[in-house]
């Protein structure tokens, strides 16, 4: 997938190579993961809990490839929200 420039890892904890490397490979994985389902699904919107649920990655994860492709102008934030677990509402993403 051709992604506009981004930081597909955040290095928080002083990485260097080649462990940074595999953490940078891993997190770009999984953001192109996360875009396959938007565009495998063009018109349904998903919460974060919804694609940790399909994707089985971290929450922490999720809403890092979220950021990131909506920053990137692949997804937008939608203005549905859904109720999600513990009665918290959940916003919601769709392809753009």
């Amino acid at each position: 997938m051709l992604m506009k420039k981004t930081s597909y890892f955040y290095n928080t904890v002083g990485l260097t190579n080649p462990r940074l490397q595999k953490q940078i490979e891993k997190a770009k994985s999984q953001e192109d993961k996360i875009y396959a389902i938007f565009k495998a699904y063009p018109k349904k919107h998903f919460t974060s809990r919804d694609i940790e649920k399909i994707v089985k990655i971290l929450l922490t994860s999720v809403h890092r490839c979220l950021s990131n492709l909506t920053n990137n102008g692949y997804i937008v934030r939608t203005n549905e929200k859904v109720e999600g677990i513990y009665g918290v509402t959940n916003g919601t993403w769709k392809l753009k």
